[in-house]
């Protein structure tokens, strides 16, 4: 297990970063930790005039699909005070038991190692 450290200098880069983990890892438990609220759920789907399958709601309106800059995030995301150092760790490992996967993040500002005068 390897533990990673990535600077993150504002919103759009956390968006960014978050966005790429999830679309590797592609696991609900992955976004809960990274604060990513994406659409999961959908009513039906139908194809559009191109022929393409896309995801509508109750209604019949055409979910977009997400992307880091349109993806929902959980209040706290916006409540980081960057510059922040992400710590994390997204690995699987196996074992006697069968696979075992690691979900770790964790944030530390820049002003939390400022020195109070």
């Amino acid at each position: 297990m390897e533990f990673k450290k990535t600077l993150l200098q504002n919103l759009t880069e956390y968006r960014t970063w978050a966005w790429g983990i999830a679309k590797i890892r592609e696991e609900d438990h992955i976004d809960n930790t990274l604060g990513l609220l994406p659409v999961y759920e959908c009513y039906d789907n139908i194809q559009n005039e191109d022929g393409e399958w896309v995801d509508v709601d109750e209604e019949g309106n055409v979910i977009p699909e997400d992307t880091a800059e349109t993806v929902k995030l959980e209040d706290w995301v916006y409540g980081l005070e960057f510059p922040v150092i992400a710590v994390h760790c997204f690995d699987e490992e196996w074992d006697r038991l069968g696979d075992i996967e690691f979900c770790f993040c964790e944030f530390v500002s820049k002003n939390e190692f400022e020195v109070q005068k």
